[in-house]
């Protein structure tokens, strides 16, 4: 019963995808917290094109105003840890982020202060005795409850809510019950996060919610109506997708999936500008154990396509 309350109260609190879109026509739209105004945009100014460019590369605007989406990958999702080093390195700007599946938290927590060092940190506070103890690492197929988190939720985000961050953050969700995408930006982190997080074989759904693995174009659609002008998303699955199981069980059902999603991330997705592809072979969406190697690696191989894009945007 508590948990059904909890839902309803924080559905309050959510964004559609109607609701985005009918912020980008500029209308005003209802919401049970009252009319939300329709956003300002900054309109890309198209540059000519320049020899570096690929043939059909979006348009870069004379001020990028930097959308990051943070994409999914269980543990691989520690990638996202070096692949925002280097771009912090680099003094590129990040206006706001949206996190899909592990990418949520990592996304929450750059968002919140805007400080890449305090993203890392927080996220190892996750500590490899929870992970074993919580049967997150090896799970023989068995999806866990999200609650496992629960402390690492609140270590990480207390009672931080999303109001507060120095830059806009969302999240998609999927409920399953109302077939219905919510992009949850509003309220205590801690609480959205079960709602944005799950997905197999790690976890079951929470209150019938998964994460909203396909809302690519919704995650674009957020970030510019916060203000971003050039979306880039952050990909831990890598380019080689579908050819390589990213669970140890390669003729299981979560192998599928997993391919399936990879395969979609590899393809062009409408509103994403650009996409940082973070070639991490050999390691699965469960590898907990080993999420300082994923993230290492990760800075490592991102290096060179992070400098080459951001050379291109006059960073």
């Amino acid at each position: 019963m508590l948990l059904n309350l909890f839902f309803v109260a924080a559905c309050q609190h959510l964004r559609t995808r109607d609701d985005i879109e009918a912020e980008k026509e500029g209308a005003q739209t209802e919401t049970p917290s009252g009319p939300v105004q329709p956003p300002k945009y900054e309109v890309p100014t198209p540059q000519a094109p320049t020899q570096e460019a690929p043939p059909q590369a979006s348009p870069i605007p004379a001020i990028p105003k930097i959308g990051l989406i943070l994409g999914p990958g269980g543990a691989r999702a520690y990638g996202h840890i070096g692949a925002v080093q280097n771009l912090n390195r680099l003094k590129v700007p990040v206006y706001g982020t949206v996190g899909i599946e592990w990418g949520a938290p990592a996304a929450a927590l750059l968002s919140s202060k805007g400080q890449v060092y305090d993203m890392e940190w927080q996220m190892f506070k996750l500590k490899g005795d929870e992970l074993n103890s919580k049967s997150l690492i090896g799970s023989g197929g068995k999806a866990n409850d999200v609650s496992a988190l629960k402390d690492f939720f609140h270590t990480a985000f207390g009672g931080l809510k999303v109001e507060n961050f120095k830059h806009p953050f969302g999240c998609p969700a999927y409920n399953i019950s109302k077939n219905q995408v919510y992009m949850m930006s509003r309220g205590v982190v801690e609480q959205l996060m079960p709602y944005c997080l799950p997905y197999p074989p790690l976890f079951k759904p929470f209150n019938r919610n998964v994460s909203a693995m396909r809302e690519l174009k919704m995650a674009a659609d957020y970030l510019r109506s916060q203000g971003a002008n050039y979306i880039v998303l952050i990909n831990v699955l890598g380019r080689d997708a579908g050819k390589k199981s990213l669970v140890r069980e390669t003729e299981s059902t979560d192998a599928v999936v997993w391919s399936e999603i990879a395969s979609y991330y590899a393809k062009a997705q409408a509103g994403v500008d650009a996409v940082i592809p973070v070639e991490l072979d050999g390691y699965m969406v469960t590898d907990f154990d080993k999420r300082r190697e994923i993230m290492q690696k990760a800075a490592e191989v991102s290096q060179k396509p992070i400098e080459i894009w951001a050379r291109k945007l006059g960073f």
